[in-house]
């Protein structure tokens, strides 16, 4: 037998199959993998004399299998038909200049929280995202990791999410009005003993630079980028007091790494920190170097940093064991909690630190900038009692 022309020429929708019976006529028929028959789809005959509806039913039958499977594209008005996994919406996110200028540290948490977003969600689109499905996972996570991480996470999955709905990649954000838990803020403070205990279990590890960060943490009030990132260029002898009398302060000139308008600060240096860092300074032949780095002279990273606080509060324990929690982004409220027990009044301490209090942040920055003489008082309020030999 001859075998004919089929009745659908070119090439055929996917599952669309077409065969010639020995009798001579032909089957058309759509044929769904094995992964669509797990959402129920089965095969459907076709009509071999309509090719065109034939080729119209078995798109039809594709679209269907693919809403089925979480696969469809948006159909929503308005809806930009991409990215549309949650995968590409977190890169299209992370890639987008907002996040792209935001401080390393901020993009690095982010980067690590879609990650986590997208390892749980994997294969998952982003316009098939429920609020429901959202507060189960919220509360898998705390129930595994605690309030903070749950929050944290599932913050970030909003922030993602209003701006992929602002970019008409999904229609709505689904990871609002959750009702999550806020934990309370952490309020650990270093006493002076336990600062002791790991200034002493720094030496013992021969780490001098870390106990130089510590000091600039707990006398200075500020974030250890900022620390990691002191060069000698940047200190200077200046006379910060109106009062002309005054002696001139090692002073401290920075642009603090989380402000965003790039303004400069100059702050003293705290007596207890002169001491040491004033020999640094005058002995150093490349005004350029690091003051925190390595016997290389090679700067600390995060990790670094991290690594060998760990391991001083770890010695540091075996003296001291109330230490044993401690951080050491604990040293700088340590700084205004002593600051603040000296009797230094709180805007101070704020200019000090580089914050802002008040109802309104912003308003506060307008109308009462940062000024040197008052974070000065605060610097000079860090003071201890002498230390029992």
């Amino acid at each position: 037998m001859t075998k004919a022309r089929p009745p659908i020429p070119g090439d055929l929708p996917t599952g669309l199959r077409q065969r010639q019976r020995a009798d001579g006529t032909w089957r058309v028929w759509w044929e769904p993998s094995a992964t669509r028959r797990t959402v129920g789809m089965t095969p459907v005959e076709l009509d071999p004399d309509r090719p065109t509806a034939a080729v119209r039913a078995a798109e039809d039958l594709n679209r269907k299998a693919d809403r089925l499977l979480g696969r469809a594209r948006p159909t929503v008005k308005g809806v930009v038909d991409q990215p549309r996994s949650l995968e590409e919406v977190a890169n299209a996110w992370l890639a987008s200049p907002r996040v792209r200028g935001l401080s390393d540290s901020s993009l690095r948490n982010y980067t690590y929280d879609a990650r986590r977003i997208c390892d749980h969600w994997a294969g998952t689109q982003a316009r098939l995202l429920t609020r429901p499905a959202i507060v189960l996972w919220y509360d898998a996570l705390y129930d595994d990791h605690g309030p903070r991480m749950a929050q944290r996470l599932v913050r970030t999955l909003g922030t993602m999410l209003k701006w992929a709905a602002r970019r008409g990649y999904i229609a709505t954000n689904p990871a609002t009005d959750l009702d999550m838990e806020t934990p309370a803020r952490r309020a650990r403070v270093v006493s002076w003993p336990e600062f002791d205990a790991l200034c002493d279990a720094a030496d013992a590890l021969e780490l001098p630079w870390l106990r130089r960060a510590m000091e600039l943490a707990m006398y200075q009030g500020q974030r250890p980028k900022d620390i990691r990132e002191l060069r000698f260029a940047a200190l200077s002898m200046e006379r910060i007091d109106e009062d002309p009398r005054a002696d001139p302060r090692l002073t401290w000139t920075l642009v603090r790494s989380k402000d965003r308008k790039r303004r400069v600060t100059r702050l003293a240096i705290n007596a207890a920190v002169v001491g040491w860092l004033m020999p640094l300074w005058q002995q150093a032949e490349a005004k350029e170097a690091l003051v925190i780095a390595d016997a290389k002279g090679r700067a600390i990273t995060t990790e670094r940093l991290s690594h060998a606080f760990h391991a001083a509060r770890t010695v540091a324990a075996e003296t001291c064991p109330s230490v044993a929690d401690a951080r050491f982004s604990d040293l700088r409220r340590s700084f205004s909690t002593v600051a603040y027990r000296n009797g230094v009044d709180p805007s101070n301490v704020d200019d000090a630190l580089g914050n802002t209090a008040g109802e309104d942040p912003g308003l506060r920055q307008v109308y009462m900038p940062a000024s040197d003489i008052a974070a000065m008082r605060a610097v000079d309020a860090v003071t201890r009692p002498n230390r029992k030999e």
